[in-house]
């Protein structure tokens, strides 16, 4: 087994931003209860280049799109994590479930794909038909550094894909290489998912 994750350790806590009284769970479930199609596109990248413990170092790339309507769905992820001191590990994944939902009161939108790998080129660290999730969270409010709150979180049993337990948003972080968070930093994530 090749070790830990090389992305950073973030993005678990923020699919779960936002779980506030029951009146906006409400508009939460009427918005996303209205919806028949839902798209995506995202993509994500990090650079690790300061030891954290438990973390491998290297570069991480996540990118995927998908279509989901009633009667059907079309929908893949695909990462790669460039180590420094490992192979390289890629792995592609098909979407065989969804769940969607809005915040009509900050138009934040979270999407969670249930995936199945398709291809992996360590079967012994990961193999075909693992299933994991993955959260995508389209988020226009603006963090300090300017940057969307948009933001990718995928995980697997530990036991059966550690390489690609990992999440990607647009936040400053001190181990990252360059430190600053969004498009050119050391991480960042664009997430556009549209419902209608």
């Amino acid at each position: 087994m090749r070790g830990w994750v090389i992305a950073v350790p973030i993005a678990v806590a923020l699919c779960f931003l936002g779980a506030g009284s029951a009146a906006a769970d409400h508009q939460r479930t009427a918005a996303a209860a209205t919806v028949t199609t839902v798209s995506f596109t995202m993509s994500g990248y990090a650079n690790l280049a300061r030891d954290v413990p438990r973390f491998q170092l290297g570069q991480v790339y996540l990118d995927g799109q998908g279509t989901f309507q009633q009667g059907g769905m079309t929908g893949g992820t695909q990462t790669r994590n460039a180590y420094l001191f490992y192979p390289e590990a890629t792995m592609q994944t098909q979407v065989t479930g969804w769940s969607y939902s809005a915040d009509a009161h900050n138009g934040r939108k979270v999407l969670t794909l249930e995936l199945r790998v398709t291809a992996s080129n360590d079967p012994v660290d990961c193999q075909v038909g693992t299933v994991g999730t993955m959260t995508l969270v389209d988020d226009n409010r603006r963090m300090r550094n300017g940057n969307r709150r948009d933001a990718i979180t995928q995980v697997y049993p530990i036991s059966a894909c550690p390489s690609f337990i990992q999440g990607v948003s647009n936040k400053n972080a001190g181990h990252l290489e360059p430190t600053k968070g969004g498009p050119g930093g050391g991480q960042w994530a664009q997430v556009s998912i549209s419902a209608s």
